[in-house]
């Protein structure tokens, strides 16, 4: 554990374990789209609509909202909220890292 100086000489142990590296998350999109997170590649989704929204969270300059996303990626006669939490989770389950933090 780490040791923090204390008031009077000594050393008091920190109940804080450091945080775990980072894993990169790299997002090839000239040519074919590819995906590496930690140096590993990963399988990317068969969906274009999967590949999109990736590709667009990856750019933007800034958070965009669900309501911009399912503006942007989908029809209003379907249900583009219930597409966008589908599409989100399938991103998730291939992103996220069990005891990290969530990526999206």
């Amino acid at each position: 554990m780490p040791s923090v100086a204390g008031g009077v000489g000594g050393s008091v142990e920190s109940p804080v374990a450091p945080a775990p590296p980072v894993a990169s998350l790299h997002i090839a999109m000239l040519g074919p789209m590819s995906l590496t997170h930690g140096g590993e590649p990963l399988t990317m989704p068969p969906s274009r609509k999967l590949r999109g929204l990736l590709a667009y969270l990856a750019l933007a300059p800034r958070a965009a909202t669900r309501t911009a996303l399912c503006e942007l990626l989908w029809d209003a006669q379907s249900d583009p909220r219930g597409e966008l939490r589908w599409c989100l989770s399938r991103l998730r389950s291939l992103l996220d890292t069990p005891g990290r933090r969530r990526v999206l």
